[in-house]
């Protein structure tokens, strides 16, 4: 994972291009530090779950694992015990990226 002080042209680049990965990233800072589901995303923004789930983990031809939220960092994957489901919420790193970008208050 890439430290909060090394900048990553990837995160630039992933985030300008999908408003998906944005809007993910915008909405788990919203909520944070509360994780949530995929489905839960994908209602609050307005797109498919499985747009979502791209834009988290990677996959579907369309979203490169590479350039996901999860890879670059700037979201986690939390397990909870007992729960097979998996939660997703915004890192410290995708916090100072937002307000870098001039996203979040």
């Amino acid at each position: 994972m890439p430290s909060i002080s090394t900048p990553d042209y990837r995160m630039s680049f992933a985030l300008r291009r999908s408003w998906v990965r944005r809007k993910v990233l915008s909405y788990l800072a919203s909520i944070q530090p509360r994780p949530t589901y995929p489905q839960e995303i994908a209602r609050r923004i307005g797109a498919r779950s499985g747009d979502v789930i791209g834009a988290l983990r990677g996959g579907d031809g369309r979203y490169k694992a590479d350039l996901s939220l999860i890879e670059l960092g700037l979201v986690e994957m939390v397990t909870s015990d007992g729960w097979p489901k998996k939660l997703y919420r915004v890192t410290e790193l995708g916090l100072s990226t937002l307000k870098g970008m001039g996203r979040m208050d």
